[in-house]
């Protein structure tokens, strides 16, 4: 016996997502020894006993079963639960990716995805997650893409997620057409973003769109009030929405400025002029 069910408990319809239960004569009765784990993974459902796999799963239309992952692998990224495997299944239909993994890590504003390559040469990360935003909602693109010559698997052939190192500058997947500031408006705005996004010097590019970097409207508040506060111009999340990159977002605040600027008298402008 086979049962899909939601964390609640509840039977879920064909299509929607829940643990795959397992029930019958063949099903153990507990862990030895462990009555605190028997407890947690041996359950009574409609009547009969089952044994939770963790696994997750759904049915489809023609009563076979789809597996989505494990429900321990699930992380929390901007209060939506995600699965990583359902990022990386979708990785894997690009033709430039050979293998590819994706887990959930840790950050200063809670849980990221980070995705790991195998690659084949010239697919940038722009181009991973211009790919990715075409099926999949923000939070569910990785905020940062690691490329290695090989995904480490463990004795029985599964992702050895203690052997994937940290993203860092060296291991980073390369950007496409990187472009370096060409003013000190877009010198500071560069500092900003590379705080907002905990990224290191040199690795956001005037042309890079902040949200295909991994930012969101969170982050995206800081930036603007960062920004606002350097600049001395009122900005709001709008403003950063409608110019995602630094070079777009320099030249709105340039706008802004010019437009302040107009607005003052001329004992006004001299004023801020000498400030």
């Amino acid at each position: 016996m086979i049962r899909i069910l939601s964390t609640e408990g509840q039977p879920v319809a064909p299509g929607e997502l829940g643990e795959i239960l397992i029930g019958g004569p063949s099903v153990a009765r507990g862990y030895r020894g462990q009555p605190g784990l028997t407890d947690e993974r041996f359950v009574r459902a409609e009547g009969d006993r089952f044994y939770r796999t963790g696994d997750l799963g759904c049915w489809r239309e023609d009563g076979q079963i789809a597996f989505h992952g494990r429900s321990d692998d699930q992380v929390k990224v901007r209060g939506h639960r995600v699965e990583p495997e359902e990022t990386a299944s979708v990785l894997r239909t690009h033709a430039s990716i050979r293998s590819a993994a994706v887990i959930g890590a840790p950050g200063k504003d809670g849980d990221t995805l980070v995705a790991y390559l195998v690659a084949e040469e010239g697919v940038s990360a722009e181009d991973l997650r211009n790919f990715l935003a075409e099926t999949l909602p923000d939070y569910m693109i990785p905020a940062a893409f690691v490329r290695l010559e090989a995904l480490p698997l463990t004795a029985n052939g599964k992702i050895d997620k203690a052997a994937l190192p940290a993203p860092d500058d060296s291991n980073a997947l390369e950007s496409a057409g990187f472009a370096a500031a060409q003013s000190p408006a877009e010198e500071r705005l560069v500092e900003i973003l590379e705080e907002v996004l905990g990224r290191g010097p040199g690795t956001v590019g005037v042309e890079d769109n902040f949200f295909l970097l991994g930012g969101h409207s969170l982050l995206g508040t800081q930036v603007v009030l960062r920004a606002g506060e350097a600049f001395g111009v009122d900005l709001t999340l709008r403003d950063l929405f409608q110019a995602p990159t630094i070079r777009l977002l320099a030249a709105r605040i340039e706008e802004l400025v010019m437009r302040m600027i107009d607005e003052m008298s001329d004992d006004e402008a001299q004023q801020r002029a000498a400030e």
